[in-house]
């Protein structure tokens, strides 16, 4: 699968397009009727936490209610149909579907970040500080900028 010419996050994008076309696909989510295969019941369900999932990923990214009350659509899954939404295979691969987008961009931005990072290396003896510095990169490759600077006063903190 590796090719020189080609970069990861390019592979990652079409390997999760695929992955999403061939889950979408599969249970029917853009169709007007279930797929070969599935039931009704299995279909509408399946859409259902499509659509419910459509608006956890939308309010997650804003952190906005403006979706709607998404704990109570949460606990009617979980009271109604007995799901466990951190735990349901169907519910889950919803939520990955809908954020597979975001993988390759942010693939991309880690990688500059590193490479914004080198200039700012040091050596450290201590091991605490070196916690708290491993902390800082982590938070930083992952772009939580508050974080960053909040880790970066507990490690000059930890250094005196």
């Amino acid at each position: 699968m590796y090719q020189k010419d080609a970069f990861l996050t390019d592979t990652l994008a079409v390997v999760a397009q695929n992955w999403v076309d061939e889950f979408r696909k599969t249970w029917g989510l853009d169709a007007s009727a279930p797929p070969n295969g599935v039931e009704r019941l299995h279909w509408e369900f399946a859409k259902i936490c499509d659509q419910i999932a459509a608006r956890i990923v939308a309010a997650s990214r804003t952190l906005e209610r403006s979706q709607g009350n998404l704990d109570e659509l949460l606990n009617t899954l979980r009271d109604k149909f007995g799901l466990d939404p951190e735990q349901d295979t169907l519910f889950v691969h919803t939520l990955e579907a809908h954020f597979a987008g975001d993988l390759e961009d942010e693939l991309n931005r880690m990688r500059l970040r590193a490479l914004k990072l080198v200039r700012y290396l040091v050596d450290v003896r201590s091991e605490r500080v070196r916690a708290y510095l491993a902390r800082v990169g982590a938070c930083f490759l992952r772009g939580f900028k508050t974080e960053t600077v909040v880790m970066s006063g507990a490690v000059i903190d930890a250094a005196l």
